[in-house]
């Protein structure tokens, strides 16, 4: 880069930060008079059922006004966007995390989009990754092994900051053709519903979004229950309707072929088509009961939001499940 280039990049940064800081102070400022220091913090609870949900949905409505605030200041550049100062529960540090603007979207698309924004600019976790791997660092010890469905994700090196190489274990789904334990340009590949591992091997698994992309999504939580030690642990978040009862299928696989019985949906992944990965399922609450009768000893859902570590939308959740 030569001096010219170095002389603008520098007087871009500086712009830049002579624009954001004083929106930064502002927003930390309508969030101090807005709420106590005791809303400001993070906010977790566990419910049992859809009305206990939506008792906390209610609750939380006191955020909107915060969040709009925050998406309506979020500076629209190529770049991702900073937006407010906040703690990561990964690095351990305050920083000032980053969000690209939704103004064109409704209140609600909105929030869903904040599930997975609000990146650290150190560790580059979301709010959803940075919550996980807290729960996993409060029940992991050195020797305990630790298994993740996506070793090509952020979370999976986000985990290597403070689980022990030896003890971390990461995979990848590469198609039918392979066997489970196989090696795939240096990656392991695993199918959910066969895994290589064996009984009572593991102390801790991770699947973050996983299980609507598996149409057998029974058999795989029997894999895991399989392969879990007694007492071990299951942190899975899966993009749950919960509007929804009733679990329902959104294709189906017949005689290796699939089935359409809904619009087909696609989510991005680390191997994904030119269309994404696609999602099988739409989860209702009666997906507790499933992975209950599989013999789990202990099934949570637990909801999380926090100003102080930015964890925004619409009350977003996470499964801890024991053997």
């Amino acid at each position: 880069m030569g001096n010219k280039e170095v002389e603008n990049k520098e007087k871009e940064i500086n712009e830049f930060d002579q624009f954001v800081e004083p929106l930064l102070e502002q927003l930390d400022t309508i969030q101090q008079k807005l709420y106590t220091p005791a809303e400001r913090m993070t906010q977790e609870e566990e419910v049992h059922s859809r009305q206990e949900y939506e008792a906390v949905l209610k609750k939380y409505e006191k955020y909107h006004k915060y969040e709009e605030i925050i998406n309506d200041c979020a500076l629209d550049t190529s770049e991702k966007s900073f937006f407010c100062h906040a703690y990561c529960s990964h690095c351990g540090k305050d920083v000032t995390m980053y969000y690209r603007g939704a103004k064109d979207n409704s209140m609600e698309q909105m929030r869903d989009v904040f599930r997975d924004n609000f990146y650290c600019p150190i560790c580059q976790l979301t709010g959803r990754w940075r919550r996980i791997l807290s729960k996993v660092r409060q029940v992991y010890s050195l020797g305990k092994k630790v298994y993740m469905y996506e070793y090509n994700s952020p979370a999976y090196f986000g985990a290597l900051s403070f689980v022990s190489k030896g003890d971390l274990i990461g995979s990848e789904y590469f198609g039918s053709e392979y066997k489970s334990g196989e090696y795939v340009n240096g990656v392991l590949h695993e199918d959910a519903t066969n895994l290589s591992f064996s009984d009572e091997s593991l102390d801790i698994i991770l699947s973050l979004d996983v299980f609507e992309h598996i149409y057998f999504y029974k058999k795989a939580f029997q894999e895991i229950y399989r392969v879990l030690k007694p007492g071990g642990k299951l942190f899975l978040t899966i993009p749950m309707e919960v509007e929804r009862d009733i679990t329902e299928d959104r294709a189906k696989i017949e005689n290796g072929k699939t089935i359409f019985l809904k619009e087909p949906v696609y989510h991005g992944g680390a191997n994904h088509t030119d269309f994404g990965v696609l999602a099988y399922t739409d989860f209702g609450w009666d997906i507790l009961e499933i992975i209950k009768s599989v013999g789990f000893s202990d099934v949570k859902f637990i909801t999380y939001y926090s100003i102080r570590e930015a964890y925004f939308g619409r009350v977003w959740y996470y499964l801890d499940i024991t053997k």
